[in-house]
């Protein structure tokens, strides 16, 4: 605590001042922004959320609207550029340095509008009301962007406050997900501004209830099933994956990273998304070989690139030893300027940033995969991990294992791949089912159904891992009920605002 009597001195006039001088306002949330992009992997200092107190208390001090939406930019766009700004390394990967400033400066312009938006009409609405009831507005409204920002072609609910949960907290996203633990988390941030003793005795009990409920989970020890499979992450980098020059040198890499002595019999090896950069189909040759990285009587599981009709899409397959295709899967949900060009009409010019000028199409194909002797599995390439309403839609029967294929290589030695990773970790803890997460390079881990890591290959790592795929547990409540949370969460957050609101217009019209 700083002694009331160093206020008095010179040094600490100034600093009085300075915190009254509303001009500062902008600059010293910019830093708050900055500050709360520590909450999220690999960092993951979630008291760096509290720094949204001190978003709303500089905003209950601005003076008028402009002030107010100032104040919520600078936090929100700094948050935001700290928070992704390995989105722009994408392009400088492939050649596009000075396009990146799109990405890096492109993104996080967009992305403000949800904070800025909500910091600004908390300012309309409730400045002049209790603390309390700014952070209820506030939260509230975030909790609607956040939610109708969660799904569709151009969603993007990578930067959830709940990925900002420590381990043991992040465990009650089997209760209500990361968008119902996001949500109570911006209210539980606003605890220092409102400094109300209910508030805090609330959502502190709260948060200290999900700390216990977490621990219990963790003491479950994670079980084992009798299949054994291998995972490779070959660690080639984008520059190369896509070299014609070095398509033989990099099958060739994971063939002997595949056929390379194993303790036990396996069952399936498993490659990363993009594992081979082309149609293998149309090259019987070729296919044949691929099969030779599948274990006598198994599988081989890699991404690949397949053509149909005129359309190209992300695809995953299944080949057996005799090199018979098994099964093959089509992405569904394609990341925006990555894998296609949205309103592409209006953007002539503008191509994909992954190799080839033809967009993606998305895939049609079922989600759960079924083979003989291995249990069936939800295959999730890359961006897919991210849309927790998608991973297991209404009425679809459950599988026992999700396998992630993903390449991380576009974004370097970054925060990205420790964020992707943590997020693939929350899908597990959600649906109560092991995660299996294969990248070409990035993080590859072995998941259990609680969210640990069993087995983990670290960025940049050339290897492969044989593992025993673990257990399944039983649904979690979000498994069954995950749908309602969200409608939930909406409807009550639509009723608080709609709350403030009338009351705000009813002490207008007596003033008049």
């Amino acid at each position: 605590m700083i002694n009331a009597s160093v206020m008095t001195t010179p040094f600490g006039v100034k600093l009085v001042k300075f915190f009254q001088n509303t001009r500062f306002y902008p600059l010293i949330s910019a830093f708050l922004g900055g500050f709360c992009a520590l909450a999220f992997a690999p960092f993951l200092f979630w008291p760096a959320l509290f720094s949204l107190s001190g978003l709303l208390f500089f905003l209950q001090k601005a003076q008028t609207m402009r002030e107010a939406a100032k104040i919520s930019f600078a936090f929100a766009f700094v948050f935001y550029f700290s928070s992704l700004y390995w989105v722009g390394n994408a392009f400088v990967t492939v050649g596009l340095g000075p396009v990146s400033l799109v990405a890096y400066l492109g993104l996080p312009l967009l992305l403000t509008l949800d904070l800025v938006t909500c910091g600004t009409l908390a300012w309309k609405f409730a400045r002049d009301k209790s603390p309390m009831m700014m952070a209820f507005f506030f939260a509230s409204a975030m909790a609607i962007t956040t939610l109708l920002q969660a799904d569709g072609e151009l969603a993007f609910p990578w930067v959830e406050f709940g990925y900002a949960m420590p381990f043991t907290i992040l465990q009650a996203a089997s209760l209500i997900g990361v968008q119902g633990l996001g949500v109570l988390a911006v209210f539980a941030a606003l605890i220092p501004f409102v400094n109300n003793k209910a508030y805090t005795a609330f959502f502190g009990m709260l948060f200290i209830g999900f700390y216990g409920f977490g621990t219990l989970q963790l003491e479950e020890k994670s079980q084992e099933t009798t299949y054994n499979l291998r995972l490779i992450q070959p660690s080639i980098s984008q520059e190369n994956k896509w070299n014609p020059d070095e398509i033989q040198k990099n099958l060739q890499l994971q063939g002997v990273l595949s056929q390379m002595d194993a303790e036990k019999p396996i069952q399936a090896v498993l490659w990363p998304e993009a594992a081979v950069t082309f149609d293998y189909r149309q090259y019987p040759e070729v296919q044949k070989n691929l099969a030779n990285a599948a274990p006598q009587g198994g599988y081989v599981f890699l991404g690949n690139i397949r053509k149909n009709e005129g359309r190209v899409f992300n695809s995953f397959s299944v080949l057996s030893d005799a090199g018979d295709i098994q099964a093959i899967y089509d992405k569904k949900h394609l990341v925006p300027f990555g894998e296609f060009v949205p309103f592409k009409h209006l953007l002539p010019g503008v191509e994909k940033l992954t190799h080839g000028s033809q967009d993606f199409s998305k895939g049609t194909e079922p989600l759960t995969i079924s083979l003989k002797n291995l249990p069936p599995f939800r295959i999730l390439i890359c961006y897919e991990v991210l849309f927790a309403n998608e991973i297991l839609p209404k009425g679809e029967k459950r599988p026992e294992w999700i396998l992630n294929v993903t390449n991380d290589a576009w974004y370097g030695n970054t925060t990205g791949p420790h964020q992707h990773l943590y997020i693939t970790r929350a899908r597990a803890i959600e649906q109560g089912l092991p995660v299996i997460r294969v990248a070409n390079n990035g993080i590859s881990a072995v998941i259990d159904g609680k969210g640990r890591i069993i087995h983990q290959l670290g960025l940049n790592d050339v290897g492969f891992i044989d593992f025993a795929l673990p257990g399944s547990n039983p649904p979690t409540p979000y498994n069954r009920y995950g749908y309602f949370v969200s409608y939930a969460l909406l409807i009550l957050s639509c009723m608080i605002l709609g709350g403030i609101i009338w009351l705000n217009r009813r002490k207008m019209n007596r003033q008049r």
